[in-house]
C-alpha cells in the first residue's frame, strides 16, 4: 500500500478491521469470492492509472503514514 499497489484482500478480520477496513477513504479492495478477486484485479490492471486508483493510491499512502 505505501508503494502505490492496489491492494486486494479477503473481507474478513485483519484485513477488514486493520488494514483496509476502517479508513475513512478507499485503501483498497476487500473480496468475499471468486469473483470478487477476478474483478478486482482484473480493474487494478487494466484501469491501473484510472482517476479512482490514483485516490486509492493517495489515501492509501496517507492511511500508512497516518
Amino acid at each position: 500500500m505505501s508503494s502505490g499497489i492496489i491492494t486486494i484482500a479477503h473481507n474478513s478480520a485483519g484485513p477488514k478491521m486493520d488494514i483496509i477496513g476502517p479508513s475513512p477513504d478507499p485503501t483498497g479492495y476487500l473480496a468475499g469470492s471468486t469473483e470478487d478477486y477476478s474483478k478486482f484485479v482484473i480493474d487494478a490492471m487494466t484501469k491501473y492509472e484510472h482517476d479512482y486508483h490514483r485516490k486509492m493510491q493517495d489515501s492509501s499512502r496517507k492511511w500508512i503514514k497516518d
